[in-house]
């Protein structure tokens, strides 16, 4: 291991790392945060100084040890082999339970990470909502929180609930996450005579996409639409991976013509959205289908998603890749 450089003299950006897309002002923050180079194999401190850290991979790959490879069972809440590629990080889950106690991690090939110490880390968190959105999102931190020890301090129990409800590609709610509180919003929004809207989303392009291109291409595809709609709704919106090509959003609050207005403004914002920049062939875009619907006097939780759904069939049919009430 060696000190490489600091991050503002490394010639890396904010906008290089994915974990940092979208964090404001990000550079300035961590101008100063140390870069470590490790060769192939070496073994990767879980702290420093006395000190438990985060790696964020700029280049190369890390590697979490599983169980069996450690030399004491104090481990056991890491998964096996995990793998923390380019753009990714290691040691937050350390950090957020606050204990002092880490994990085992080597270096699969010569990797440059920056290291934040626990104080950056809360530092940035606090200042960048676009950090913290990014975090909560990556695929490593969903699969290692759900192998993560049964005891957990009390008060980290609705973090690590909403990171196991999150879909690992798009980085919108699960399906599960919608079963389990859309009826009593439904009821609540009845009995309170409030109003509440639900849109259901088909991504017309994706059955053909995942023809003509790999999964990795598929994927970053979802995740680019999940980060039009996590962008562009409120914070009391709620963005569900209904399923495979089917995005459900619920819309507390908003009437029909409130919640038309944001399916257009969604549908708008996806047709403008480039998937791939660095293609040589004409860029494609992202044509959706929208349904709305929104909650009617005595009408129940199932009957509005089904409203949403038959809207959906009608925007497919009569006008592909629009909106239909």
């Amino acid at each position: 291991m060696r000190n490489e450089s600091t991050f503002v003299a490394s010639g890396y950006t904010g906008a290089d790392v994915q974990l940092f897309r979208g964090a404001d002002d990000i550079d300035a923050i961590i101008a100063d945060c140390p870069i470590l180079r490790f060769a192939a194999g070496e073994s990767v401190p879980a702290s420093i100084n006395g000190e438990i850290v985060l790696y964020i991979v700029l280049q190369g790959a890390l590697a979490v040890l599983s169980p069996a490879d450690n030399q004491a069972d104090e481990y056991d809440d890491v998964p096996t082999n995990t793998e923390i590629r380019a753009g990714e990080c290691v040691g937050e889950i350390a950090i957020l339970n606050g204990e002092r106690r880490g994990m085992r991690v080597e270096a699969k090939q010569i990797t440059d990470a920056l290291v934040l110490d626990t104080c950056m880390l809360w530092k940035v968190i606090d200042a960048s909502s676009g950090f913290a959105r990014n975090l909560l999102m990556l695929p490593s931190l969903k699969d290692r929180a759900l192998n993560a020890q049964s005891k957990r301090r009390k008060n980290h129990a609705d973090y690590y609930r909403q990171v196991a409800m999150l879909d690992n590609i798009s980085g919108l709610r699960q399906r599960a996450w919608l079963d389990e509180h859309y009826g009593n919003m439904a009821n609540e929004a009845r009995e309170a005579k409030k109003a509440l809207s639900v849109l259901m989303i088909n991504l017309d392009f994706l059955e053909y996409f995942c023809v003509t291109n790999d999964q990795a291409a598929t994927e970053e595809a979802i995740r680019m639409v999940g980060s039009v709609l996590i962008n562009s709704l409120r914070p009391t919106d709620f963005a569900v991976r209904y399923s495979g090509e089917i995005l459900a959003v619920v819309l507390p609050g908003s009437n029909l013509q409130g919640a038309t207005m944001v399916a257009r403004r969604l549908f708008e914002s996806m047709q403008k959205t480039v998937l791939f920049a660095d293609m040589r062939c004409p860029l494609p875009h992202i044509p959706a289908s929208f349904g709305v619907a929104s909650l009617a006097a005595e009408q129940g939780a199932r009957e509005l998603i089904e409203a949403a759904a038959a809207a959906l069939d009608r925007a497919k049919k009569l006008e592909k890749s629009g909106v239909s009430t």
